[in-house]
């Protein structure tokens, strides 16, 4: 079964969808970086703090 060709719109709309796609992966790697760092910090800050358990 051969594909139908694309026009000249439906060809920039999929380039559109597409940049629009690796923007969000992008945004999506930084957010969980950011998330995995504030995690970080908090984990630290707990584990370093003087054990009120007796």
């Amino acid at each position: 079964m051969q594909q139908p060709e694309l026009n000249q719109k439906q060809i920039e709309e999929l380039a559109e969808m597409l940049e629009l796609a690796k923007t969000t992966e992008r945004q999506a790697r930084e957010l969980n970086e950011m998330a995995i760092a504030f995690q970080e910090k908090w984990k630290r800050r707990l584990e370093s703090r003087p054990s009120t358990q007796h």
